[in-house]
């Protein structure tokens, strides 16, 4: 898979978290704090299976998604990746993230 065809996936992925967390915002403005209940531990767990299905779809076998979406917190925090062999790379976008993806 080329890097924009992740990228295009990347960007539907993405898409998905940025309204869930917008949802759980809302509810969290609702109740005055962000719910720790049963009716969104199913949602997070479908949440958990897309990115892991998205991550087998882009041939990412090193939990790349997971670890843009916690650590940078899906690009808003960049993140320096430095690989064994010195090579390093500012993840700041989906695209640099598709770009580690492919490497």
């Amino acid at each position: 898979m080329d890097i924009e065809e992740i990228i295009l996936r990347l960007e539907g992925w993405a898409k998905l978290g940025r309204d869930l967390e917008s949802v759980c915002n809302m509810m969290a403005d609702l109740f005055g704090s962000y719910p720790d209940c049963k009716m969104l531990t199913p949602v997070f767990s479908i949440w958990e299976a897309y990115t892991a299905a998205v991550s087998e779809a882009v041939g990412d076998t090193d939990a790349w998604l997971d670890w843009y979406q916690y650590e940078c917190q899906m690009g808003a925090t960049p993140r320096i990746v430095e690989f064994p062999d010195g090579m390093t790379v500012n993840v700041a976008t989906l695209r640099d993230l598709a770009y580690v993806i492919a490497l």
